[in-house]
């Protein structure tokens, strides 16, 4: 990537800024399910298996972004008291990733007065639900939910005022956070 900033009502190219990047993204995932009833009791459970790499070259420097497997169930379970009467339970999980803007270690000029710089240490997000539900006669529903957000490392956006060029240059930084 090639940067220009604006000089005496012309562009000059700045070597300093430019940049030769490549992401290089790898996957692989593993599938199964299992459904069974027994009577009243009947169950689905459904395990995937992941891996997923992302490589990222930046003039030259090597930087591993990711490399990580991960287990996802998803696994239902219900019991019939009556035909009108079923109590069931559910169990999920899933993992979210981070933007390639949010990640991306280059600084990105947005304006003449600000830029972003990604961090390549954000990991995806893991997350968890579970739901109990009674159905009573077939229409009405009473159930109890709750889920659960395991970031290991959030993105949050920083104002930074710094001395690049132009002077007082708004820099975002997504960066660690710390909550509690």
């Amino acid at each position: 990537m090639d940067y220009f900033y604006h000089q005496d009502n012309r562009y000059v190219f700045d070597s300093g800024e430019s940049s030769f990047n490549k992401q290089k993204e790898y996957g692989g995932n593993l599938f199964g399910q299992i459904s069974r009833s027994f009577g009243r009791f009947s169950v689905d459970v459904a395990l995937k298996v992941e891996y997923f790499r992302s490589d990222y070259n930046s003039n030259g420097k090597e930087l591993v972004l990711w490399d990580d497997w991960a287990l996802f169930l998803t696994a239902s379970l219900s019991y019939l008291f009556t035909p009108s009467h079923v109590l069931q339970l559910n169990v999920s999980s899933d993992k979210n990733y981070p933007s390639y803007w949010a990640v991306n270690p280059q600084t990105s000029y947005i304006s003449a007065y600000s830029v972003i710089v990604g961090n390549p240490e954000l990991k995806p997000s893991r997350e968890y639900e579970a739901q109990l539900m009674y159905i009573l006669k077939q229409n009405i529903f009473l159930w109890l939910s709750g889920s659960m957000n395991r970031t290991t490392l959030p993105n949050c956006p920083i104002k930074v005022v710094s001395n690049f060029r132009p002077p007082s240059v708004l820099k975002i930084l997504i960066t660690r956070c710390r909550w509690g």
